[in-house]
This record gives C-alpha cells, structure tokens and sequence, in this order.
C-alpha cells in the first residue's frame, strides 16, 4: 500500500505558510570598502519581543557568529566607510531600509554548549520606525509559549541562503548602483526523536538541551532545497498544524548548527533563548542614533534591494 506524503511536506504548503514566516524577519544589509574595494553583505535575522506590554523589549535575534563578525567589523581598522540598514521591505517603491549605526549597537552572543545565539538590541527609536511597516511583525511569548500543547505536525526552518543571492551591479551617472536581491526559503524539516547514542561526531549530537531535525526536499518543487544552509544560521524554525481550513504556526526554536552535508540541523528550543536571556544583562542604554534615521522614517538606500518568496 502506498504511503501518502505528509500535507506538509509538499511544496504547495510551504509555498502558503512563507508570508506568514517572512513577516517576522529583518535582515541586516551591510556595505564598507576594504583594500580600495566595495563590499557587501546580507546578515539574516528575526524579530522577538523579550517581556510583555511596555516593559518588553525588542531584539534581533541571529546566529551568534553573525554578532562576532559584526563585532570584528566595528574593530578593523581596514574597514572603511562602513554603513548598515535595516532591511525590512517597506511597500513602497522608493523606499529604502533605515539605516543605524553600528557601533552604537548593543548586542552580545552566546556560543556554549551547543547553543549558538546572537542577541541585538532595537532601540525604541528603531522600533517605532520598523513599526510603520504593517508587513514587518516581531514575534511575541504567545507565539511560542505552550507550544507542544498544539501538536505540530510538520516543521520549517526559514531564512536567505547565501547560495540564492544575486548581485547585480551597473553604470548609473558618475558611480556604480549596485542592487542584491534575496530569496526567502521554508524548508521542510522533521524532528528526529531518537539521535545516534555514541559516535564520532558528539560535537554535533551530544547536546541535551537541543533538538534536531533532518531537512526534506519539499514535494512538487521547482528546484532542489540549496546544498548548504550558509546565510541561514541563526533563522528561526516554525512548526506547523492544520486548524480548520488553515495552517498555525508556533515558533519552535533557532538553527544552531548544521551536519555538512547530511541534512541534519540542531535546534536550539525557544525555552533555551528565554532562559538565557532571562540571565542575561541586556542594556536598556539606548543606542547612539545615526541622524538621518530621527530626521526621517528612512531614505533610498545607495544600493537598492527587493526580497523574493520561494517554495
């Protein structure tokens, strides 16, 4: 007898559920010169409100060495005229992501047993700015608390490999106008319950605390999933039910690390990131403010962007 594939497996659901996912995320787009040469870089990260109400506090959450590169960046002294954006996908044709400065932003990162974090603090200021973009939502305690209670069904890990940006770049006037487009990808994954008990590789498997999951090719797919998760690190990773005619969502936890090729991913639990944030002394310091981002909600950026969905 034939076994039907899991509902959510197919490439049709993940197609579905991708806005759902991409309204929670805010990538960090990068530019500096280095050695005479322009360069540039897309740093993937989410939203997440740490509290409740008022006194709750606005983070981008990524990979924890995405933080050590930010931070190696801010101390290069071959590093120059280096610029940032929030790249948040406002609607509208002429807008641009806002821009923050660097070195006054308050982060710190976690790389200990098996769990590797990095944690930003959004300033009030930024807040209310990204809090103009109806299509941009951070994610709260109530979309993840309790979680296990709805029984997932299926889950995605979500973010921009590094594999499916473009760069384009082209003579406009006296310079070059360069643009960077990205594709957000939902990649089906499911849970491993039992992991291999002992074996070469413990640096990866021995970790209590963390759950794992092996990535599936999605049913129905254009194209293949990419052969590396690179450009990813640090995303968030939903799990998913059917309620009604609809699909739920909750988020589950955050890639930690992925097995070569293999397809495996670790998984550190939301509860983890609570719990050490919980530890943690975040900053309530408000970050020094680039004065274009209080002038005004944003500006064009010198290299224009879009974000594609995918799957």
């Amino acid at each position: 007898m034939k076994q039907t594939a899991p509902w959510w497996t197919h490439a049709a659901t993940a197609k579905a559920v991708t806005p759902q996912f991409m309204q929670h995320l805010l990538p960090l787009f990068v530019t500096w010169r280095q050695d005479g040469e322009a360069r540039q870089d897309v740093l993937s990260g989410w939203l997440f409100v740490h509290g409740r109400g008022k006194r709750g506090l606005v983070l981008w959450i990524t990979a924890g060495h995405v933080i050590r590169q930010i931070e190696q960046m801010r101390s290069d002294t071959r590093i120059k005229d280096l610029q940032a954006w929030w790249w948040d996908a406002y609607p509208h044709p002429d807008a641009g992501g806002i821009p923050l400065n660097l070195n006054g932003l308050s982060m710190f990162q976690i790389d200990a047993q098996g769990v590797d974090i990095g944690v930003a603090r959004v300033s009030p200021l930024f807040a209310a700015n990204l809090g103009q973009n109806e299509k941009l939502r951070p994610i709260t305690v109530d979309m993840w608390q309790h979680k296990d209670r709805y029984r997932p069904r299926g889950f995605f890990v979500v973010g921009f490999p590094a594999s499916d940006q473009t760069v384009q770049r082209r003579r406009r006037g006296g310079g070059i106008e360069t643009s960077t487009s990205l594709t957000v990808r939902s990649i089906p994954l499911k849970k491993i319950k039992s992991k291999p008990k002992r074996n070469s590789l413990d640096e990866f498997w021995g970790h209590p605390a963390a759950s794992y999951g092996q990535l599936i090719e999605p049913i129905g797919a254009s194209e293949p999933n990419p052969s590396t998760l690179r450009g990813m690190s640090g995303g968030p990773v939903f799990s998913v039910r059917r309620k009604g005619r609809g699909i739920h969502y909750h988020l589950w936890g955050i890639q930690s690390a992925e097995l070569g090729s293999s397809k495996f991913i670790r998984i550190t639990p939301i509860e983890v990131l609570q719990f050490l944030l919980n530890k943690a002394t975040v900053s309530r310091k408000q970050p020094a403010e680039q004065p274009s981002s209080v002038r005004s909600r944003r500006k064009p950026n010198p290299t224009p962007a879009s974000a594609t969905d995918d799957h």
